[in-house]
């Protein structure tokens, strides 16, 4: 399980959030990139990114069959 935390600031869009990865092991924040579907923002902050995480769970789930998506996204 990933543990994330909501960031909201000034150029983020009022319906949107970042999501900051904190460490599994401690309430502190992620310091280092810890897979493929973050970035690291400023050298500080690690956050997901939706466009990769989306295509990381569509190339996990191909066996599974066909998707359904709602929304904008």
């Amino acid at each position: 399980m990933r543990n994330l935390l909501m960031l909201h600031d000034e150029i983020t869009h009022p319906q949107q959030y970042q999501l900051k990865v904190i460490r599994g092991n401690t309430p502190e924040p992620e310091n280092s990139v810890v897979d493929d579907v973050c970035v690291m923002k400023d050298s500080v902050d690690v956050l997901y990114i939706a466009k990769r995480f989306k295509q990381y769970i569509e190339h996990r789930n191909t066996d599974q069959g066909e998707a359904t998506k709602m929304g904008p996204l």
